[in-house]
């Protein structure tokens, strides 16, 4: 194949979240907002790999687990985001406006959509990744200080989603258009 710079793309990606629907349904997905550094997508493999004394390597090697991890930096620390990512139901975020309160207890089962836009080859010039089911899994420590943006930075597990078709992928789906 011969080398082709118009299939290199570079550039931001708008990072949108919203409840989880089943069967790939069209989510209520609100914009995250500004991030300090770029969304990460992180495909993680693992197989059982099965040696003998005959060789020096693996005979058979056969998929057994597959992880998708997804970082985002986020900078608009609003509190539906933090109530969302603290695995708080949106009840807990009570007040008008800019005057919010998050009351956060014990994390709940919750799963939302996660929609990454960046620029593409498509006749639109776009790139969307679509992630049907995910959990957040964990937080960084947020920094608050005078030299510092506040931020958290949140990492979600995409899980299998059984109630969306195979042809339309089962953790996630993407689209150039």
């Amino acid at each position: 194949m011969a080398q082709d710079a118009t299939k290199v793309h570079v550039g931001r990606a708008i990072i949108y979240t919203g409840a989880w629907v089943t069967a790939a349904g069209a989510a209520t997905l609100v914009e995250v907002g500004h991030t300090s550094a770029p969304f990460e997508f992180a495909p993680n493999f693992e197989n059982f790999e099965l040696e003998s004394e005959q060789s020096q390597g693996p005979i058979i090697s056969r998929p057994v687990r597959q992880t998708f991890d997804i970082k985002i930096p986020i900078m608009e620390t609003v509190a539906r985001l933090m109530a969302e990512a603290m695995g708080q139901p949106a009840g807990n975020v009570t007040g008008t406006g800019n005057n919010l309160s998050v009351a956060v207890n014990d994390r709940i089962a919750q799963f939302h959509q996660v929609v990454a836009e960046c620029e593409g080859p498509g006749t639109n010039a776009l790139r969307t990744f679509k992630f049907w089911r995910c959990q957040y899994i964990s937080m960084e420590a947020m920094q608050i200080g005078k030299s510092v943006a506040q931020q958290f930075i949140a990492t979600l597990r995409v899980l299998r989603d059984d109630s969306v078709a195979s042809g339309t992928g089962k953790y996630f789906q993407r689209v150039d258009s």
